[in-house]
């Protein structure tokens, strides 16, 4: 069995595409496949800090 708990969860002002996901991922230099969507993945803090901060972007 297994058990999702979601907390803090918030929507972004400024949506992030999966292609500026991917285009994040690569400036990173990390990997990165549209396959990890598919279920829960780890993403490096640096991916969660560049993807917060895109969503945060001001237009």
């Amino acid at each position: 069995m297994v058990g999702l708990r979601f907390s803090d969860t918030e929507i972004f002002p400024k949506p992030v595409t999966l292609r500026r996901l991917t285009s994040l991922a690569r400036e990173l230099g990390l990997p990165w496949s549209s396959n990890l969507l598919i279920s829960p993945s780890k993403i490096s803090n640096e991916l969660f800090q560049a993807v917060y901060q895109e969503g945060h972007r001001k237009a």
